[in-house]
């Protein structure tokens, strides 16, 4: 730890120098700061020193060094006494910790510059209100406020990303508008953010989003032009191409430079995000399946007498005391623990802890009444500290939510009820061996679940695999908002449905012209030339759910219910010219479930 950062709280150039650089707000609610209310806040507790082993944990936890100094510039952060006096000791959550202590490192020596300028202060709010008293122009202010509070800086045009820091530290900036924030990581699923302006009107200001904010205001028209009004963080724009921003709870003004700015910084951002998204969903193997009440993934639905049969088969193959190839539990009357020792098959300790909920009751003392369904829901019962610990996800070791599922599908469940329903011979001898009666099996009559479906290109390699991934994009836009498209995008929906049309023998051609609604014919090729004309005027713009509804349809009826031959080329040529619409279903998907 540098020296030169190790300051007391109490010193009044400290408060000073915060109060500057945080740009006369509190750090946590982004308000305006007197400062006389100021209070300088530990971002990680003093108090958390006396107890050296713990304090020793969340150091590790925030990749710091075991000799980080709490007093010190890279631990301070300006708030209020009300918010100071609730925090108290308590620990900010792990995401929000790491947030507070990367902006304080950032800005560390602007603050110790502050420090040394102590005896310079401005009154900036009277010079706010001068300058926009007697000057006229924006920019005119903006120049004159820069020259008379020596501060020039606009920021640096930058982007920052770690990858492979365990939280997933994410910095864009241009000129104005800086955003950081951490996106999706194996530490923390949920992602967070904090925005912090140049901008004149909103010189200073901070505005943090967590991240069902960033999936419903920042996601939505996504890579669209400011002008058409479709992203989710613009409410209008005006005559004079001034846009009225919404992030969180705030409402303000940006020119139109300054709103391209700004989603230029949102676009790079969410394209992060989504990147990150998918590369944890799929380590963890939680991508097919959907949060629980309570944040935990649905891996299947059972009954209670399903779940009785599971503790008796649990009791009998307890870790501790049996020694068979099942012996792999910590008996659990509420969840299934599977823990083993000196097992052929796994490494010693947990592999994984599948716990029980109700869609609609927090309480499981009830768990036996008949006809009450349960869901088996999966948590990461480890913690990911380094991206070197992922390799210790796999079936010998620490599971994630697919080989779990596919555990209690293909042999939990199948020996539970191989147990309890075949009977025995005089002998003692199953009268069918477990082999035979697996080919029989169903683990649908068993179980229900309620799954995303993703589409993989990739995996369409049929006429069936097509059909199926139409039929996920048919249903889905049917009921979606309207959307920007480039005009080639929209053509490749039309250009898809003639590759269709013309591999069918035959098809229904009133209901493929009533769908389409711009030609009346009832000729095979003159409908190719309507649609081929049709496409060719198409322009740059936002498309109704009801058009790319009605053509998938078209799609869809004549690959399912006529003859229709497609090579493996020409279903991978439909697939490039749908991929738009992939892209957009696969998204929406995984943020829904979020």
């Amino acid at each position: 730890m540098d020296s030169k950062y190790k300051i007391n709280k109490r010193d009044p150039r400290l408060r000073y120098a915060l109060w500057k650089v945080h740009e006369f707000r509190d750090y946590y609610s982004g308000n305006e700061l007197e400062f006389v209310n100021l209070e300088v806040d530990h971002i990680i507790p003093e108090s958390l020193c006396k107890n050296t082993v713990k304090f020793k944990e969340y150091l590790k936890l925030m990749n710091l060094d075991d000799d980080f100094e709490v007093n010190s510039i890279l631990n301070y952060v300006p708030t209020n006494r009300f918010i100071n006096n609730r925090k108290s000791n308590g620990l900010l959550p792990p995401a929000i910790a790491a947030l507070a202590l990367n902006r304080a490192k950032r800005v560390a020596k602007k603050v110790i510059k502050y420090i040394e300028l102590f005896d310079k202060d401005i009154e900036v709010n009277e010079i706010i209100t001068n300058l926009k008293t007697n000057i006229k122009s924006e920019k005119e202010i903006e120049y004159v406020y820069d020259m008379i509070t020596d501060d020039k800086d606009q920021f640096e045009d930058r982007k920052y990303i770690d990858k492979e820091d365990i939280f997933r530290p994410y910095q864009r900036s241009i000129r104005r508008i800086d955003l950081d924030g951490f996106l999706p990581s194996f530490r923390e699923s949920e992602a967070s953010c904090m925005f912090l302006f140049r901008t004149l009107s909103i010189r200073g200001c901070m505005m943090t989003l967590n991240n069902k904010q960033i999936i419903n205001q920042l996601f939505k028209g996504i890579k669209t032009d400011p002008k058409y009004d479709l992203r989710g963080f613009i409410s209008y724009h005006t005559k004079e191409d001034d846009y009225c921003i919404q992030l969180g709870n705030n409402k303000f003004i940006l020119n139109r430079e300054e709103t391209l700015e700004l989603c230029t910084i949102v676009d790079d951002f969410t394209s992060e995000y989504m990147e990150s998204l998918m590369e944890v969903e799929e380590k963890l193997g939680t991508i097919r399946f959907k949060r629980s009440r309570k944040g935990a993934y649905k891996l299947i639905k059972i009954n209670t007498e399903l779940w009785k049969m599971i503790l008796r088969f649990m009791s009998k193959n307890d870790a501790y005391n049996t020694s068979g190839e099942w012996s792999i539990f910590d008996p659990n009357e509420y969840m299934i623990k599977v823990y083993s020792q000196n097992h052929k098959r796994y490494q010693n300790g947990y592999h994984s802890i599948i716990n029980l909920e109700r869609d609609y009751d927090d309480i499981f003392d009830k768990y036996s009444i008949p006809n009450n369904d349960i869901w088996l829901v999966w948590k990461p019962h480890f913690k990911v500290h380094s991206l070197s610990e992922l390799k210790n996800i796999n079936e010998s070791n620490n599971w994630n939510a697919q080989i779990a599922f596919k555990w209690l599908t293909e042999e939990l469940i199948p020996k539970v009820i191989y147990e309890n329903t075949v009977s025995s011979n005089i002998f003692g001898k199953p009268k069918l061996a477990y082999n035979d009666f697996l080919e029989t099996f169903n683990i649908n009559s068993y179980i229900s679940t309620d799954c995303v479906e993703i589409i993989e290109i990739d995996d369409i390699k049929n006429k069936l695999n097509l059909l199926e991934a139409i039929n996920y994009l048919q249903s889905f836009f049917s009921v979606y908002e309207s959307i920007f498209l480039k005009k080639e995008n929209i053509a490749n929906i039309y250009l898809a449905l003639i590759e269709v049309l013309r591999s069918s023998k035959k098809f229904d051609i009133g209901y493929v012209t009533g769908n389409l609604g711009f030609t009346k014919t009832n000729d095979y090729k003159i409908l190719i030339q309507d649609i081929e004309r049709y496409t060719s005027k198409i322009e740059d713009s936002i498309v109704g759910n009801f058009s790319i509804d009605t053509t998938l349809r078209c799609i869809l009826v004549t690959l399912r219910d006529f003859d229709c031959s497609l090579s493996e080329n020409q279903i991978s040529n439909i697939c490039s010219l749908l991929e738009p619409l992939v892209e957009i279903y696969n998204r929406e998907s995984l943020l829904n479930k979020q």
